[in-house]
This record gives structure tokens, C-alpha cells and sequence, in this order.
């Protein structure tokens, strides 16, 4: 996460296709590319095409990566969420959620890749999670009841946590995937 300089906060999940070191690697590189691209004052489209073909570049095999990011205006409270191959995200405003969900591809498949994108307007108090695939392997339903029924003073660092913890509870299915969860809360 970071402030653009702008008013805006950018919080940018990526997660590695696969397990393991590698998967690891493309996840880390296409969120601190991403970073550095949208820090030097490149669009959010460009630095999507500039990530994209540093990974299929990046080497002979294939190079997945899922892209998520929430950009929030903090004058306005405008949300857009851009997604290329992410998993669903949860805003919850007071006990009512929804699913924020958009079909895409992950970067480093294509020669050209688009976002989703998905805007919502934020007011304080909203509550705003990103997760990786691996949190949501087990299906959403159980997120959205979980995010609509936690305390809402609840640290979002604990909140984060206590999802990582019951993805992996509900974890049936005998893989090993990336779980994480990001928790914002809007001021």
C-alpha cells in the first residue's frame, strides 16, 4: 500500500500462479513493479502492459501473476477496483456486504492484457478486503458471512489474520496455495 501523492491510496495484491519459490517470485515482482511503475506517475493501463510483457519476457516458461488493486480517492471516497485475474473482493458498510467480482485474465498470459474495473463509492467505516485465490479456494460465501459478521472495531490487521487463519481451516481439498488477506479500513 501507498499514497500516490495525489489523495488517492493504492493497495496492490498480486499472487504468483503455482506454489513454491517461483510462484512466490512473480507474485513479489509484479506488485513491486507495479509499485514503482504507478509511483513514477504511469497510468494504471500502461503499467498493466508494461507488467504483462516484463512476464512473458521474464523467461521461457510461463509467468502467471494475478493483479489486484483497490485505488481509493481520499477527498471523494471514490473506490475503483482493478483486477486482472483476482480473486473477489468484500466491501461490508455496516452489516451489508457485497462481492466485488470481475472476470479477467492474469498477467503474463497474453501479449495484451485489460482490468476489470469495478467503482464503488466509500464513506467511513467501510471495511474493504482483498484476497488471494487461495483464501477463496474453499468458495466466497463463507468470506462474505465472515467479513459481515466481524466485530466492527476490530483491528484490520486481527481481522486479516483471523480470515487467513479459517481459509486455511476450511482448506479441503489437500493443496498447499498462497493464503492472504488484506484489511482496509476507511477513515
Amino acid at each position: 500500500m501507498f499514497y500516490d501523492g495525489c489523495g488517492r491510496l493504492v493497495a496492490i495484491l498480486s499472487d504468483g500462479m503455482g506454489t513454491g519459490g517461483r510462484a512466490a517470485v512473480d507474485g513479489a515482482m509484479t506488485a513491486a513493479m507495479a509499485e514503482s511503475l504507478l509511483k513514477a506517475g504511469i497510468g494504471f493501463d500502461s503499467m498493466l502492459q508494461t507488467v504483462n510483457s516484463a512476464l512473458i519476457a521474464k523467461s521461457g516458461d510461463e509467468s502467471l501473476a494475478t493483479m489486484d488493486i483497490a485505488c481509493i480517492d481520499l477527498f471523494s471516497g471514490k473506490a475503483e477496483f482493478r483486477k486482472a485475474g483476482a480473486a473477489g473482493s468484500v466491501v461490508r458498510r455496516g452489516r451489508r456486504t457485497e462481492l466485488i467480482e470481475a472476470s479477467s485474465m492474469p498477467v503474463g498470459i497474453m501479449p495484451s492484457v485489460e482490468f476489470a474495473v469495478t467503482e464503488r463509492e466509500l464513506t467511513a467505516g467501510d471495511v474493504v478486503v482483498l484476497v488471494s485465490d487461495g483464501v477463496v479456494a474453499s468458495g466466497t460465501e463463507w468470506l462474505v458471512d465472515f467479513v459481515a459478521n466481524c466485530d466492527e472495531e476490530e483491528n484490520p490487521n486481527t481481522l486479516a489474520e483471523r480470515i487467513t487463519e479459517e481459509a486455511k481451516r476450511r482448506r479441503s481439498d489437500g493443496h498447499e496455495d498462497d493464503v492472504t488477506a488484506l484489511v482496509l479500513v476507511v477513515i
